[in-house]
């Protein structure tokens, strides 16, 4: 039976149509900052991983990442902890899928020559970028291990990226800052007075995705994971050139770059799996009437001085709780105890909705 040219017109209209809702289907947003920390996107995306795993990733370099997600122009976003954690509290539902690295001094409090200690910046200037963020957090959280507490300095709401400016000008005395050699701040006389691996996990680097968007694209996100391990192992195996192409994305020389990578170790998929895995009950912690024995329970919060919210070593926010939890979800009960005390957040967001270990999971570790 011949085909008349009018069908041939129809059916050539429905594949085009089928190619370009395939093509939109595999689209990722994906949002990240110029930082080390998300080497593995600036590799997959070089060396076209994502284009081998059948994926059409966007690439959107940004330090503004907040807004743009928030205004739905991203669908994926490379960020910490403290902000996936804030977006799902207002609503905007979103879920942690992996974990990038361990930061060991990726993220630094400096301060000037004169101040040599954490113990020395009560009363003074100290800067954090963003009211309410990881950054924040970070900073007190540090401070109250030195029994500063709010109140006894001057805050200053300052980007990472201006810290050295404002240091400089002596508009400030000491500030959080990220992705600046130790060998710089050695080299202007100035003190490293505090590191993240001074409170591991509370600065995490995540992969987060918008809930809605990961309804639909379940595989489509799997492939990233698979892509950013495959970006993993070919650093691994071929470090020189991963840090050139690092270097080239975010304008920093190569040995800028080795030097945060100094700092950070990145995790492997067995690792995250570790890290993003949901609490589990601990019933060691029972009697045989399932209540909770009074022996080996987290210990409450110490009395006297210290910030909202902030957990000391030994402590948990649920002092009631018999989950064994990984770094992940103490760090994510840490930030949502000092954002409800500062009346930022009215209701507990269920930390067990927001990381997600599907993802991680559903692909053996080579």
């Amino acid at each position: 039976m011949r085909i008349s040219k009018k069908h041939w017109i129809i059916l050539l209209i429905l594949l085009v149509s089928c190619s370009e809702a395939k093509s939109r289907k595999n689209r990722i947003r994906l949002g990240v900052p110029p930082r080390a920390n998300f080497m593995h996107v600036f590799v997959a995306e070089e060396k076209k991983i994502f284009k081998k795993n059948g994926l059409d990733v966007e690439l959107i370099q940004t330090e503004n990442i907040s807004e743009l997600y928030s205004e739905k122009k991203l669908d994926v976003i490379c960020t910490g902890l403290t902000e996936s954690i804030v977006f799902s509290s207002e609503g905007h539902e979103t879920k942690i899928i992996y974990r990038f690295s361990d930061s060991f001094t990726t993220d630094i409090i400096i301060a000037g020559p004169k101040i040599k200690d954490l113990s020395l910046l009560r009363k003074k200037r100290i800067s954090f970028d963003g009211v309410n963020s990881s950054s924040h957090i970070f900073v007190q959280q540090l401070l109250s291990k030195k029994e500063i507490i709010d109140g006894e300095y001057y805050t200053v709401n300052l980007p990472v990226s201006q810290v050295i400016t404002e240091l400089e000008k002596n508009h400030i005395d000491a500030g959080h800052t990220t992705g600046i050699s130790p060998s710089e701040i050695s080299k202007r006389g100035w003190n490293i007075i505090g590191r993240s691996s001074d409170d591991p996990n509370l600065l995490s680097d995540t992969l987060s995705v918008d809930a809605e968007f990961l309804k639909t694209h379940d595989s489509e996100l799997k492939s990233l994971i698979q892509s950013l391990d495959e970006a993993n192992q070919f650093y691994l195996q071929n470090k020189k050139e991963a840090i050139s192409i690092l270097a080239g994305k975010i304008k920093k020389t190569d040995s800028g770059i080795k030097e945060d990578l100094e700092g950070l170790r990145f995790l492997t998929l067995e690792e995250n799996r570790g890290t993003l895995e949901k609490p589990k009950e601990d019933n060691s912690k029972l009697n045989t009437q399932k209540l909770p024995s009074t022996e080996s329970i987290s210990q409450a919060p110490q009395e006297g001085p210290r910030m909202p919210g902030v957990v000391l070593p030994g402590e948990t926010m649920n002092f009631n709780s018999n989950d064994k939890k990984s770094g992940l979800f103490t760090a994510g009960e840490t930030i949502i105890g000092f954002l409800k005390e500062r009346g930022q957040i009215y209701r507990n967001p269920n930390l067990k909705s927001i990381i997600d270990d599907t993802f991680v999971k559903s692909k053996e570790v080579k």
